[in-house]
């Protein structure tokens, strides 16, 4: 590894580390709490139970993309593979801007948030991060991204079928296209490293 890339990772170690010393990732919003089950758990006692279904499907989604956008972030800095790294940074890049329109919404909705991804999520990218061959690393992630953006889409169709809120539906309901748009990207990628 090139001393500038252990660097950068170096860096943003310390950024992650110090972030999360802070208690919720230097987010002083009342509705960003630190784990999905303390959201779920928040949003079960503020919420009758049509809201509740709302809220748990914003949670969801909110939880779903932070994992993409992190796991994202970090194949787009090791991988090796150029078509990798440039589907990992379209993810990472549209999944951030997803997270600030599901925060934003939560937010003007009161719904509480996870601040971050599970331990579990977060043993998967070291795991990921510390494999040694690197070929099926990658192929590793696009597989698994198809298989995300499968079950996101499946979770998006759902909520802006059955949410109840006209803000909420809107939300799943546009966002549809672009994660349609990113399966088709990762298949496509998936097909190609595959020959």
């Amino acid at each position: 590894m090139s001393s500038l890339k252990f660097l950068k990772s170096c860096f943003l170690l310390a950024i992650v580390i110090g972030l999360n010393a802070c208690g919720n990732g230097g987010n002083n919003n009342e509705n960003t709490v630190n784990t999905k089950d303390t959201a779920e758990a928040k949003n079960d006692a503020k919420f009758d139970k049509v809201g509740e279904k709302d809220a748990q499907a914003l949670v969801d989604a909110y939880a779903a993309s932070t994992f993409e956008q992190r796991v994202s972030d970090t194949v787009k800095m090791y991988s090796s593979n150029a078509d990798v790294q440039s589907i990992a940074g379209t993810m990472a890049d549209a999944h951030s801007k997803l997270n600030m329109k599901i925060k934003g919404l939560a937010d003007k909705k009161g719904v509480s948030l996870p601040a971050d991804i599970t331990p579990e999520q977060a043993d998967k990218i070291m795991k990921w991060k510390e494999q040694k061959d690197k070929a099926e690393r990658d192929k590793g992630y696009v597989s698994d991204l198809v298989s995300a953006h499968k079950d996101a889409i499946d979770l998006f169709q759902k909520s802006a079928q059955n949410c109840t809120d006209p803000d909420i539906k809107a939300l799943f309901s546009d966002a549809l296209p672009e994660l349609q748009h990113h399966l088709e990207m990762a298949t496509a990628l998936h097909d190609k490293m595959k020959k």
